[in-house]
């Protein structure tokens, strides 16, 4: 295991001054020294500056390195791209800026996976907790029959026995230039880590850790769990749809594969949308969508 490789982490936040200090603590912790922290704040009005800024010492003092970054609020792929133009890494990762890393090996063992392997992807097993970091709601492998599974495009894809969580992935960061164009993803505040995965896992295997070495927390007021009115919830869906078909659209592969595919993510969201309308009650959107699905996916 080469430890002169250095691990970039690039970590989009938005009014995280009530939660960063976890990931930052745990980053601090990381038995891998190597490391160099772009925090990149989309435009947050509250504590949320002072308190990074009050942590570079901190990881100087570990050998580490942390670079604070204020955008404008443009969403977290407008993030992730400014983050993306400051990194010097041979590695990758992307945590969320309110989960952490739960050991203090885990980058240096997804780190030794990489250096090691001819893999250019690696992912581990983790835990979802509740905001109290102690109590365990369920693992990241609960949703997959076979965990250990390398071939995952159509399973990210198609949102099938997967977790997503960029934080407990470790890519080659030339692996993703290779797949990603101008090592840009579509301005989208929408999916960024479907942008991220899917060339990487239409082009490369994945290699599983199974091991528990990242948490997620499961907070009821975060954006991915605000309650939506049928009509918003539904636009996201679309645009998440869109964005896919995008993304598909911009990884090479035969004409023929990238439309099957594209079908099948239109009668997935097709799917979606009309159990959202069930249980919204909006039965003429139910029946016009499943008539269509009837028709299109068969």
């Amino acid at each position: 295991m080469n430890e002169n490789l250095l691990v970039s982490l690039v970590t989009p936040v938005y009014n995280g001054s009530k939660h960063i200090m976890y990931l930052l603590d745990s980053v601090l912790e990381q038995s891998y020294s190597n490391i160099e922290h772009i925090i990149v704040d989309d435009g947050s009005t509250d504590e949320t500056r002072k308190i990074v800024k009050s942590y570079i010492p901190k990881y100087q003092a570990a050998g580490k390195l942390l670079n604070y970054y204020y955008i404008s609020n443009s969403g977290q792929a407008a993030a992730i791209n400014y983050g993306l133009k400051k990194i010097n890494g041979k590695f990758l990762s992307w945590p969320d800026s309110d989960d952490y890393y739960s050991s203090n090996d885990s980058i240096f063992k997804m780190a030794s996976v990489l250096s090691d392997s001819q893999y250019q992807i690696v992912r581990t097993n983790g835990v979802y907790v509740k905001e109290d970091r102690k109590t365990i709601v369920k693992l990241f492998s609960d949703k997959s029959k076979n965990p250990f599974k390398e071939d995952l495009f159509e399973d990210c894809l198609m949102k099938r026995e997967f977790w997503f969580s960029g934080g407990s992935a470790l890519v080659k960061t030339d692996a993703l230039k290779h797949v990603v164009n101008n090592f840009q993803i579509i301005n989208s505040r929408v999916g960024q880590n479907y942008q991220l995965f899917l060339p990487l896992f239409y082009s490369f295997k994945c290699k599983y850790l199974d091991e528990k070495l990242f948490n997620i927390v499961v907070r009821e007021g975060s954006h991915s769990r605000k309650k939506l009115n049928f009509e918003k919830a539904k636009q996201n869906l679309l645009e998440k749809e869109h964005l896919i078909e995008k993304v598909l659209r911009n990884i090479e592969m035969p004409k023929n594969e990238r439309e099957k595919y594209i079908n099948n993510i239109k009668c997935r969201y097709i799917e979606e949308i009309s159990r959202l309308a069930r249980r919204n009650k909006k039965l003429i959107n139910f029946m016009t969508l499943k008539i269509r699905k009837y028709k299109n996916c068969k």
